[in-house]
């Protein structure tokens, strides 16, 4: 675990201490799944699109063209980003 990713989810957990923390409350580096080590570049697509699919409540279509792609191109990132919606 990066000590980022440890950082953002203890300020997570630490927020949410009074019930359930859902997933979309979650940082966006903290709701993928991936095993890859990403780029930077990786990184910061990774989350707009993380970022993306909460502002559209997991809406794909709507997402993808927030971010600048095409329903197929996301459905194929989401996959490989290993981000849950």
């Amino acid at each position: 675990m990066s000590p980022t990713y440890a950082a953002s989810l203890k300020k997570s957990i630490a927020a949410g201490r009074s019930g359930v923390i859902e997933p979309d409350a979650l940082p966006a580096e903290c709701r993928a799944t991936t095993r890859a080590n990403l780029s930077k570049l990786q990184s910061l697509e990774r989350d707009a699109i993380v970022e993306a699919l909460a502002l559209h409540a997991g809406d794909k279509t709507a997402s993808a063209d927030s971010v600048g792609h095409v329903p197929g191109t996301i459905h194929r990132k989401i996959r490989g980003f290993g981000i849950a919606y």
